[in-house]
């Protein structure tokens, strides 16, 4: 379990290790060859836009090099909860490279997830399965968390 007093948690499987660089989180498996990274960032505690997950894909996904304009596929769940994710590949050195990025965004801050890996890595879902775990810590009736 990744655990970010105060901002988040997500599922782990065994044999990953993470390591901390500032607001990011970088997490790998010996023996693969991907990478997953959890970075946190600040929001303003305002209304959330319901273009603004899908703006903050295309801003990271443009940066990647990647030829291909991927759907983005968006859930807003609630007012103060959307998630978005997209997949698509890039090619390095005559090399290609899997790539699954996701966002949540909350009022206060938002999480943006890249996990790249050869193409066929089952990093890649493995990823996924992560990603999708991701929620804020419950806070018990004195605001501590559970």
């Amino acid at each position: 379990m990744l655990e970010v007093p105060d901002a988040l948690t997500m599922l782990v499987p065994d044999g990953w290790s993470a390591t901390r660089n500032g607001g990011t989180y970088e997490l790998t498996r010996e023996g693969d060859d991907g990478a997953v990274h959890v970075s946190l960032y600040d929001r303003d505690g305002s209304r959330l836009a319901d273009d603004e997950a899908e703006r903050i894909l295309s801003r990271f996904i443009a940066n990647t090099g990647t030829s291909e304009s991927p759907e983005i596929r968006v859930l807003r769940e609630n007012s103060s909860q959307h998630r978005a994710g997209a997949r698509f590949r890039s090619e390095w050195e005559g090399a290609v490279f899997g790539w699954l990025v996701f966002v949540v965004l909350w009022r206060d801050r938002f999480v943006l997830c890249p996990c790249n890996a050869a193409s066929d890595s089952s990093v890649l879902l493995q990823a996924e399965e992560m990603f999708a775990s991701i929620c804020k810590p419950k806070r018990g009736i004195f605001g501590r968390n559970r």
